[in-house]
């Protein structure tokens, strides 16, 4: 037996070594550079429409966004933030003040809406291009004493391993060594006692291995993970109105976030946002709109469908009461396809801030197939220059720039839902040749959400 323990104690300290050889790729203050790391809540469905709103949000901000991995096991997506010297903020100027609850951080408007989404944030005090550079550039800090972190009274670290979906299984690389002797090799250079309950830890790091991109070291500054969809809206599934074509509540959710955040100066004096949703349906847009709580709304809805329209003002008086939909809504019948001679609400351009809609004609109309661009057409007309406008359709000729500059709107952005050649990880179930595909790429268009602002 001890001769046994003499041989893994000594293999243990052979694979140390060896992680340790390799040379540093990158520091990570290189620069006056500061990273951080955010990981998205699991879903492939709506990772295209998570990194848009995520590189929107980087851009109202002033840092930059970019994905490293869409995880190919649980569908979370990687994000990296970069903060350089060109501009002093950092993500600690998003952030609200921390709470008493340890490695707590409270959520509110401060904090991006695409950051809040996520499960954590993390800023990155390590990097290397695998786990031997990564030990390598642990030990390089502080003139070779290691990772000091202040007023620590422990620390615990977790481990995660994210591979891109996109490759495939013969891309994943057998690892050199085991997650035990890596974490040991960790633990070694950070000059702060660890703690043996996680849940006790004032500080919480994290290893994250990824495929392509290296392995990264990093503290968590944020725990958040607000929930989508109808968390905020829990009525919404019991409306009275049900409409086949309803838009889905996180898709709805996420829109009108980007869409609030993209308003630049309110028409109303008291900064009020006044949305318009010209194919209204069963009003999921004007709903979530209404409770997004970020700021005081008034929707304005249209629909060619007189049972449309009565079903949504059901609908939002369901949810919000008669007195809040009498004061904050006004729901109508209207053909949005057409400029009317008189406008009943006065001259043009309508007092409008932003514009959502549902574009109500796809692929299986072929009898309306100009309808949605009529629709475009009659809203440019009667909007001033700089609304900001997101189409939900499945028209590839509506994600074309030049198309959509000739009626008047330039592409800021555009995200589908589900990403393209979306496929949920394959089941390790016996397959029955009824359900050989069932893991293959979905067979239904995706849903297109083009973000815009109309030209002058």
């Amino acid at each position: 037996m001890a001769k046994a323990s003499t041989v893994v104690v000594l293999l243990l300290i052979s694979l140390f070594h060896q992680l340790c050889a390799n040379a540093i790729v990158l520091r990570i203050s290189e620069n006056n550079h500061r990273f951080y790391l955010a990981k998205t809540q699991e879903t492939f469905k709506f990772a295209d429409l998570q990194l848009l709103q995520a590189q929107l949000d980087a851009t109202n901000c002033q840092y930059e966004c970019e994905r490293l991995v869409l995880d190919a096991a649980t569908g979370s997506t990687l994000l990296q933030l970069n903060f350089d010297s060109r501009n002093p903020a950092t993500v600690y100027d998003l952030l609200p003040q921390q709470s008493s609850e340890k490695n707590k951080v409270e959520v509110d408007d401060t904090l991006p809406p695409s950051l809040a989404r996520c499960e954590w944030i993390a800023e990155v005090i390590a990097f290397g291009s695998n786990a031997s550079n990564l030990v390598k550039s642990l030990q390089e800090h502080n003139n070779g004493k290691g990772i000091a972190i202040e007023n620590c009274t422990g620390w615990a670290i977790d481990y995660i391993r994210m591979v891109d979906k996109e490759g495939s299984a013969n891309d994943i690389p057998k690892l050199g060594y085991t997650l035990k002797p890596l974490l040991c090799a960790i633990a070694q250079n950070i000059r702060a006692p660890a703690s043996l309950d996680a849940s006790c830890a004032s500080e919480q790091l994290v290893a994250i291995e990824t495929l392509h991109h290296g392995i990264y070291m990093g503290r968590i500054i944020s725990r958040s993970g607000s929930p989508t969809g109808t968390a905020h809206l829990s009525c919404w599934s019991k409306r009275p109105f049900q409409y086949s074509s309803a838009i889905h509540p996180v898709v709805a959710e996420i829109v009108i976030e980007m869409l609030f955040d993209l308003v630049e100066h309110p028409v109303e004096p008291d900064g009020a946002i006044r949305i318009l949703d010209p194919t209204c349906g069963s009003g999921t847009f004007l709903a979530f709109a209404l409770a997004s709580g970020r700021r005081r709304v008034h929707v304005e809805g249209w629909d060619v469908n007189p049972q449309c329209v009565q079903g949504t003002k059901q609908n939002l008086g369901y949810c919000f009461g008669e007195d809040s939909v009498s004061s904050r809504c006004r729901v109508r019948v209207r053909d949005s396809s057409i400029v009317p001679l008189v406008q009943e609400s006065g001259d043009l351009p309508l007092k409008i801030d932003c514009v959502v809609s549902n574009l109500p004609w796809g692929q299986n109309t072929i009898d309306y197939v100009d309808q949605n661009l009529n629709i475009l057409k009659a809203l440019k007309r009667q909007l001033k220059p700089g609304t900001p406008c997101i189409f939900v359709h499945k028209d590839a000729l509506l994600s074309n720039s030049k198309p959509l500059a000739r009626l008047g709107y330039s592409i800021i952005g555009e995200a589908t839902v589900p990403p393209p050649n979306f496929a949920l990880p394959k089941s390790r179930k016996k397959r029955t040749s009824s359900s050989k595909d069932a893991d293959g790429p979905t067979s239904t268009r995706p849903q297109r959400i083009t973000v815009t602002r109309t030209l002058s």
